[in-house]
């Protein structure tokens, strides 16, 4: 009588600590929530040697294949910018009070999450830049600083002969839209693939402090000041935005909505344990 006793308190035991760890192992699960998202401020470069460089930046794809100039591929995206004025449109970036080029994107995760890092995809040979990435509850204001990074020619995890990986990781914090500023000299800034690392459905507002990281300093592109670049450079980026494919209309629940399901049915069977256990000690 003792050892069924025993037994029964010992296994009414494993189904509540079982169902705490399922519990939390399903609902710390992270993913990349920028997928198939939509995004604004991001046009794409008419000139000649670069119009093929459309790439969506948020469908999963990064193709780490060399490039050809001039031809009408998409495995690539490119922040382009002239000082040549052969035409509008022949650019795609602002310039900033330095002179520096500036190109950004906002992405729209839809609603509400927690953003633990962002990955960005390079060509590895034209990835020489400074990223800056800000989040906010509002597509038009509140951003706050993520992370910041500046990345040298060749820097990152690489990714086949073409591809480098960069990641930026600041401390987690809430928003519904990312905003990534990269910050360059030269012609181009090359990249095919943005990933935002975290949770979908979060409750709750951000109360996050502005932070960034120490080994870098990208520039602020809300200070893009045009009169500062020389007559030949005063083509202004296209009015348009291009933009990924809809975000997915898909109702499945999300991590953590699966995470309580799975405790509750775990606890019912745990509170079922303990009942045989004590119908077994009467």
């Amino acid at each position: 009588m003792k050892k069924n006793r025993l037994f029964a308190v010992l296994l009414a035991a494993t189904f509540v600590v079982a169902a705490c760890c399922a519990c939390l192992s399903v609902s710390a699960e992270s993913t990349n929530i920028a997928l198939n998202k939509t995004y604004t401020g991001v046009a794409v470069s008419t000139h000649d040697a670069v119009k093929g460089y459309n790439a969506k930046l948020t469908d999963g794809k990064a193709e780490a294949n060399a490039m050809s100039y001039g031809k009408t591929e998409d495995e690539w995206f490119c922040f382009y910018y002239s000082a040549d004025a052969k035409g509008e449109g022949n650019v795609n970036v602002t310039l900033d009070a330095n002179n520096k080029r500036v190109g950004e994107m906002t992405i729209d995760l839809a609603s509400l999450s927690s953003v633990e890092k962002v990955r960005i995809h390079f060509n590895k040979d034209y990835n020489a830049c400074d990223v800056k990435v800000e989040i906010s509850d509002n597509a038009d204001s509140g951003f706050k600083t993520f992370a910041t990074k500046t990345v040298a020619k060749g820097d990152g995890e690489a990714s086949g002969d073409w591809g480098r990986w960069i990641e930026l990781t600041g401390d987690t914090q809430n928003g519904r839209y990312v905003k990534v500023t990269f910050t360059f000299d030269g012609m181009f800034c090359i990249l095919n693939e943005v990933e935002v690392i975290g949770t979908e459905g979060v409750s709750g507002g951000d109360s996050s402090t502005d932070t960034s990281s120490d080994n870098s300093s990208a520039a602020d592109s809300s200070a893009a000041d045009s009169s500062a670049a020389d007559s030949t450079s005063s083509a202004s980026a296209p009015a348009t935005s291009a933009s990924t494919p809809a975000a997915s209309s898909s109702t499945a629940p999300s991590a953590g909505d699966v995470g309580l399901l799975g405790f509750a049915l775990l606890a019912f069977v745990a509170i079922s344990g303990v009942a045989i256990a004590v119908k077994v000690r009467k």
